[in-house]
């Protein structure tokens, strides 16, 4: 059984826009999601000067006649009809417009092809003085890119509607200028105004919930890559233009997020197995029983990550969230098990081995048996995160409950310690100098130790060595066994 990821299967679109740089995010808390920051405005982005415009009509031409392996490496789509790159660029139509515009009335020299220029457009305006008038324009008046853009997308300013306004208005935005704009003259609109951003928009195959972080970095790389290269050949007052999916679902900015989610819950898996071994150790007082215990968790928590692959998930948001859970829970089981081996008073691995499976085994089983049927519920749930919930927690408690009594288990009964056999007391012992047949002292309130020898006299019993004075140890010892022992004769 397949499992679709939650977010909807739509086509995303590669935008290259130039006149806007990264938001300004100084003035937002790092816990506030709706915070947008300040437009930060590129203001070396002009398309006045001709070599600008004829800079993206080239580049939009590269777009469009891109190789295959280019293709394939930025997962462009192409029309299933033409064959050509799907490509959105507002300088093309734009071209169009004034190559087939209806010259009737002009003077016959009047050259008004693109690029547009000061004489082309000053040609343009004074054979238009119902719209433009020309006299009240500023002596510095530099906006003749803009008059133009403005002259196209209003069909003339004749009121009829066009497809061009309407597909381009998210992608090409202006302001008006302190010293350019004017009204014309019906007084219903405004020309020289400063273009501010404008963008191309590229039709790619990548579907929204079904691309993974793991491919989808290496496609934003490669676009990165790509415009990086273009940019580097465009004059300077568009070569700052960047490549994003800033329309609708933002996909580039989904997969970083998912990475930081993946990346966040490995750093969080392994956190917390090292965390837990220590953890073990100490609290069964054993290094061997913390690690054969820490090495179950492992297993566990290795066994539910493989699960996401084998149900076709991609590691996004939830899978995220769930695996945060996996060690909390997968340690759960086998601690009780090594604590109740490690309490046991018997001294063989058998032994201790019956008495933990005694003592906490059916309690293991009841709480995990109440756990897999209340989460054999959510397997049946028609929303997808508690569906995973329960498939998270279903195999968690399951796999936990193999490795700990199933594996654990036998490998105690197999290579259990025995005695003091890595216990951390013995270790302690060891640090300190305390001999297996030293005793607790008696008379100083349980601190220190000495060794079990007959006391003569009563001075002495009293004597007891203190772990931080290990060193006067045998010289006490020696002055003992000399009054212990006198010389005959005496």
């Amino acid at each position: 059984m397949a499992f679709t990821s939650s977010s909807s299967a739509e086509a995303s679109n590669v935008n290259i826009v130039w006149g806007l740089q990264n938001q300004d995010l100084s003035s937002c808390h790092h816990t506030d999601y709706e915070c947008i920051g300040k437009t930060v405005w590129d203001n070396s982005f002009d398309l006045n000067p001709t070599p600008s415009q004829k800079a993206l009509k080239d580049f939009c031409a590269r777009l469009r006649n891109l190789t295959e392996e280019e293709s394939d490496r930025l997962h462009v789509r192409r029309d299933i009809v033409t064959g050509e790159v799907e490509v959105k660029c507002f300088i093309d139509d734009m071209y169009n417009f004034y190559d087939n515009l209806n010259l009737t009335g002009y003077p016959n020299d009047i050259d008004l092809s693109m690029p547009l220029s000061e004489r082309k457009m000053l040609s343009l305006m004074e054979n238009n003085p119902a719209i433009f008038d020309t006299s009240q324009l500023h002596e510095t008046f530099y906006r003749y890119f803009e008059t133009g853009l403005g002259f196209w997308l209003s069909m003339g300013y004749t009121g009829m509607a066009n497809a061009d306004n309407e597909a381009y208005q998210d992608v090409i935005g202006e302001e008006q200028d302190r010293w350019d704009t004017q009204t014309i003259l019906p007084g219903t609109d405004e020309f020289g105004t400063k273009l501010r951003y404008a963008a191309f928009s590229v039709k790619t195959n990548l579907l929204l919930g079904t691309l993974g972080y793991e491919e989808g970095i290496g496609i934003v790389n490669a676009w990165e890559d790509f415009v990086n290269a273009e940019m580097a050949k465009m004059p300077p007052s568009v070569s700052n233009g960047f490549q994003c999916t800033c329309d609708g679902f933002n996909l580039w900015h989904w997969l970083k997020v998912q990475k930081s989610l993946a990346d966040s819950a490995v750093r969080g898996v392994i956190f917390g197995i090292a965390f837990a071994f220590p953890l073990l150790v100490i609290a069964t007082s054993n290094i061997i029983l913390g690690t054969l215990a820490t090495i179950s968790i492992a297993l566990t928590t290795g066994c539910v990550i493989g699960v996401i692959p084998l149900a076709g998930w991609k590691l996004g948001l939830l899978e995220s969230l769930n695996l945060s859970l996996i060690v909390g829970l997968a340690v759960d089981y086998v601690v009780h098990l090594a604590e109740g081996y490690h309490l046991s008073k018997k001294e063989d691995r058998l032994g201790r081995l019956n008495d933990m499976l005694e003592h906490v085994g059916v309690s293991i089983v009841s709480g995990a048996a109440t756990t897999l049927g209340a989460s054999a519920f959510m397997l049946f749930a028609k929303i997808l995160f508690f569906m995973q919930f329960g498939i998270f927690m279903f195999c968690t408690i399951g796999f936990s409950m193999l490795f700990s009594l199933g594996l654990f288990t036998t490998v105690l009964g197999l290579i259990g310690p025995e005695g003091q056999t890595g216990s951390l007391v013995a270790i302690y012992h060891w640090i300190i100098g305390r001999n297996k047949s030293d005793v607790d002292c008696t008379t100083c309130d349980g601190k220190g130790f000495h060794s079990p020898i007959t006391q003569r006299k009563p001075s002495l019993h009293s004597i007891a060595v203190s772990p931080f004075t290990t060193p006067v140890r045998q010289r006490i010892l020696a002055t003992k066994s000399t009054q212990i022992s006198p010389e005959p004769g005496m």
